[in-house]
């Protein structure tokens, strides 16, 4: 099995505590939704506590949230049956989160990002936005809406997931055009069209992939909707 030196878990640390309905079924732990944002990993199954939990992720698709009857003390990711990623994990029970396999850097290892997800009332005429960067190919990034004629976030860090970076925004719902831009410059290095916001709906948008790669590895701007 191969271990990355800088392997990291990137996630909360909290209290688990199994709760029961009266009926003495266990109610469900937490709800885990799971990307895989990694270049490098272009398949990778998942396991939670030593028991296959995801089969055959693709980059850079992504899971619904499946819920966990047990609280999940361990994760471990696996690609072309080797070990890429172990770790121990601890997460809140009744929370959702979004958990993305992402690289480290260029040609490095793989580390996990779980980003407990908070969703806002719903507030009419407006979708629920966020912007996270797993591209390791640039450091930092603006997300530009040339609908709007504005920034929509900026000075977005790689791998950056503080309370700031992951809550979620409202903007107006519609359809979008959207750029990847070097902060603070009209300089656009990935573009997507026609992207539509619902009412209500929230959204993660993520820098993917990488420079100097082809296909769907590009580097480029990918969309999770949140149901």
């Amino acid at each position: 099995m191969r271990y990355p030196r800088h392997s990291l878990l990137v996630i909360a640390v909290c209290l688990v505590i199994a709760g029961c309905h009266k009926g003495g079924y266990p109610t469900p732990s937490s709800s885990l939704l799971f990307v895989n944002a990694s270049v490098h990993e272009s398949s990778i199954n998942i396991y939670t506590d030593g028991t296959l939990f995801v089969s055959n992720l693709n980059f850079p698709d992504s899971t619904g949230y499946l819920s966990t009857r047990e609280p999940v003390r361990a994760l471990s990711i696996l690609s072309a049956g080797d070990t890429v990623f172990s770790q121990p994990a601890n997460f809140t029970t009744g929370r959702e989160y979004s958990i993305f396999v992402a690289d480290t850097g260029v040609n490095t290892g793989v580390q996990v990002t779980a980003v407990p997800d908070s969703f806002p009332a719903t507030r009419p005429g407006y979708a629920f936005l966020r912007f996270l960067n797993f591209t390791p190919s640039v450091s930092n990034l603006d997300l530009y809406s040339t609908t709007l004629s504005q920034d929509l976030f900026t000075d977005r860090y790689f791998e950056e997931n503080d309370a700031f970076s992951t809550t979620f925004v409202p903007y107006p719902s519609g359809t979008y055009e959207l750029e990847l831009r070097a902060p603070g410059t009209f300089v656009t290095v990935a573009s997507l069209a026609a992207v539509t916001f619902e009412d209500g709906k929230a959204y993660t948008i993520f820098a993917k992939g990488a420079t100097g790669v082809a296909g769907n590895r590009t580097l480029g701007i990918a969309i999770l909707q949140h149901d």
